[in-house]
């Protein structure tokens, strides 16, 4: 396989430039999908592909993609099959276990359909990947600037609106994600590592971030590289996660919530668990989730309202002993 294309560069001297092989998971996004699709093509990292499979769309989405990939011959593949309406998490499975099989890519990128990035996003995200031991997972990601549909800022940092904190460690990412698929780059040791993807993950993204951690080594770039658009058509935004927790705040709904998040994050932690069983030197990442599923009933319920969580690695320290 060849996973690099030659690139010239200044006075004549050529040197291999890696590919990054883009995914994009599609449903019924005719709305905003020009501007995703016109931001990769502008991007200061010429060697990249994109694979589009959608999923299903009623609208003129497939359309879209396929003059987009008229203009850019050679560069982007649609994805076409006869299972529809899987949803976002297992859509992107699909190309991913895709990609692990067919593509020659060394790096991957996730693209949501309604984002628009920023020019050097590629490029700074490969370069924080490329500073990451090469033999095992690595995976970096950036901040992003909230913008409502109009691309208007509703909030400059996803990092400081979600309080992701300046260091992150096993158990930030045990409780939760802290950057969504769009402002991610990984290696194929990651890929090779999370698919097929578990039932027990309860999305995509939170999956790679917990193998890249725990497997492997994580960057985070504290710069915006993504504008990450908010509309009432998010599969999943910021409102859907946070927002319309607190703005339906009723008992009976965040009980439900709570039992529900109790439920499919302990099995997806139980499930990273089990990878980590056949090696002796990850005793000490197996104690940290097996410390996370006894603090779990306590800690998680602080987490629910304030989404910080900001006594959890004491706790869980303590059942450490």
């Amino acid at each position: 396989m060849l996973p690099f294309y030659e690139d010239e560069l200044w006075f004549g001297w050529r040197v291999s430039v890696p590919k990054v092989l883009i995914l994009m998971a599609t449903y019924n996004g005719e709305r905003f999908i020009r501007e995703q699709l016109e931001s990769i093509a502008a991007q200061t990292h010429r060697e990249w592909e994109l694979w589009v499979r959608d999923d299903g769309s009623s609208d003129a989405t497939l359309s879209v993609v396929r003059d987009f990939a008229g203009r850019h011959p050679g560069r982007v593949r649609v994805i076409e099959d006869d299972e529809k309406h899987l949803g976002p998490c297992r859509n992107f499975a699909r190309l991913m276990e895709l990609a692990l099989r067919e593509s020659d890519a060394e790096y991957f990128a996730l693209s949501d359909q309604d984002d628009v990035w920023r020019e050097d996003k590629l490029q700074v995200l490969l370069g924080a990947v490329q500073k990451l031991p090469a033999d095992c997972p690595a995976l970096a990601f950036s901040d992003l600037e909230i913008v409502d549909e109009h691309l208007k800022t509703m909030r400059q940092s996803f990092f400081k609106f979600y309080r992701v904190p300046n260091e992150i460690a096993e158990l930030d990412i045990l409780f939760r994600n802290v950057a969504p698929g769009c402002a991610m780059l990984f290696n194929r040791a990651t890929l090779g590592r999370s698919v097929p993807i578990p039932e027990e993950a309860i999305m995509h993204d939170w999956w790679l971030m917990l193998v890249a951690m725990f497997f492997g080594n994580i960057s985070a770039v504290r710069s915006q590289l993504v504008l990450y658009r908010q509309h009432d058509s998010n599969a999943v935004g910021v409102r859907n996660v946070r927002d319309r927790i607190f703005d339906s705040f009723r008992i009976s709904r965040v009980t439900r919530k709570f039992r529900e998040l109790n439920h499919l994050s302990r099995r997806q932690a139980e499930a990273i668990k089990r990878g980590l069983a056949d090696s002796d030197c990850h005793e000490d990442r197996r104690n940290i989730i097996d410390a996370y599923l006894r603090a779990w009933r306590w800690e998680r319920l602080n987490l629910f309202f304030s989404l910080q969580a900001p006594w959890h690695v004491k706790l869980v320290r303590l059942l450490l002993g």
